[in-house]
């Protein structure tokens, strides 16, 4: 198998794919599709049980969507964060944090007015990378 860099990420990383029978080598356009195989599927079980923890104790579905400060999302995620590693089992602190960065994402795109973080304030939150952002063409199929 021999191995090409089609171009680097960016953050400078290179981007790979494989010369043996279309193994992982893809058009440039599929990658404004994002890459929905290398999210963990335990993550999103574990994800959606916590949404389900949520939707019963607070009675609310898409408890990401309610108006809530960023910082209070931070805050959530930091202590769930640090009681993981501190050792508690108390619950998924882990699902918890994964949660509270999606309702975090969730105001960033949609609801800037609750977006208090102001060091974020007036950024660009459109993270969708183009294809020349991603692959540079005078690196396209060198040898690594």
């Amino acid at each position: 198998m021999e191995l090409h860099n089609v171009g680097t990420t960016p953050d400078g990383k290179p981007i790979v794919s494989w010369d043996k029978e279309g193994k992982s080598k893809r058009e440039i356009k599929e990658y404004s599709k994002g890459n929905y195989y290398g999210i963990y599927p335990g993550m999103l079980k574990r994800l959606a049980l916590r949404c389900m923890y949520g939707k019963i104790k607070y009675d609310c579905d898409r408890g990401w969507a309610y108006p809530r400060p960023s910082s209070t999302y931070i805050d959530s995620i930091f202590r769930h964060l640090t009681q993981y590693l501190l050792g508690d089992d108390s619950e998924d602190h882990l699902a918890a944090a994964i949660w509270n960065i999606q309702a975090l994402m969730f105001n960033e795109e949609h609801s800037k007015k609750f977006h208090d973080i102001v060091e974020r304030r007036g950024k660009n939150a459109d993270y969708t990378y183009t294809p020349s952002e991603l692959i540079r063409e005078e690196s396209h199929n060198t040898t690594v």
